[in-house]
């Protein structure tokens, strides 16, 4: 008898699960926008929850060089990030609520247990993340104007 309550337990978080899921990967589909700069337009996955924001670039092998994450906080704060488990080189741009760039940081993967973390001193309420170099090759720079697309 209790080898019945057991399995229908555990059949009950299998079905959980793979409802979550589907509702997950599915039902809510990828957010994108455009985020431009005067001169260069990035492609964006946008990262606008608690989840999305921890999981952000982390085992990504590639990024084509027009695309990127968006991160999307509700209030302007000091956001802090870390390369743990990212396998490419970024560009982390920090983006106020007026849409100004306010500080841009390239960093490496981490490659050790214990990983750098780098955060602006300027709040912010959006911060983009691109391939290595591109802020530097683009010209992005602290002040220039952000537009963000639908």
């Amino acid at each position: 008898m209790m080898e019945n309550k057991y399995i229908r337990c555990v059949f009950l978080v299998i079905v959980i699960f793979v409802i979550l899921s589907c509702f997950i990967l599915f039902c809510l589909g990828e957010k994108k926008k455009d985020v431009c700069f005067d001169s260069v337009c990035f492609d964006v996955n946008i990262a606008d929850n608690l989840i999305e924001r921890e999981r952000g670039l982390m085992n990504v092998e590639y990024l084509d060089e027009r695309s990127g994450m968006l991160f999307i906080y509700e209030n302007s704060g000091n956001y802090s990030f870390w390369m743990k488990n990212t396998m490419i080189s970024l560009d982390i741009i920090w983006i106020d609520e007026d849409f100004n760039v306010v500080y841009i940081k390239s960093v490496f993967p981490c490659e050790t247990e214990v990983c750098e973390v780098y955060c602006s001193s300027e709040k912010s309420k959006y911060v983009l993340e691109i391939n290595y170099g591109l802020a530097e090759k683009y010209n992005i720079s602290v002040g220039e104007k952000v537009d963000v697309f639908v």
